[in-house]
């Protein structure tokens, strides 16, 4: 049953680094969007580990570096929007 937990979570991290890598402009927005993400599967797919807390600390460090990034609101890209409203 954690297997295909765990599976399921994976999927669904990886559709939303996509999801985010194609619609969101800023960079500092993409990369601590993605790390929240595979913080969230860690924590569901490994539990009281390691891992998850080494992850918390890259987030922080991710956090710090491009603090001045996240100041802004995250932007999104127009012509993907326009893209699926035209197919």
């Amino acid at each position: 049953m954690l297997s295909k937990l765990s599976r399921v979570a994976e999927c669904e991290e990886f559709e939303a680094v996509v999801a985010d890598t194609l619609i969101v402009k800023n960079d500092a927005w993409k990369v601590t969007i993605g790390a929240t993400g595979t913080l969230a599967y860690l924590v569901v797919a490994k539990g009281n580990s390691w891992e998850p807390l080494l992850m918390l600390c890259l987030l922080i460090i991710l956090v710090i570096k491009h603090f001045e990034g996240l100041h802004a609101l995250p932007s999104f890209r127009a012509n993907l929007f326009r893209w699926v409203q035209r197919n």
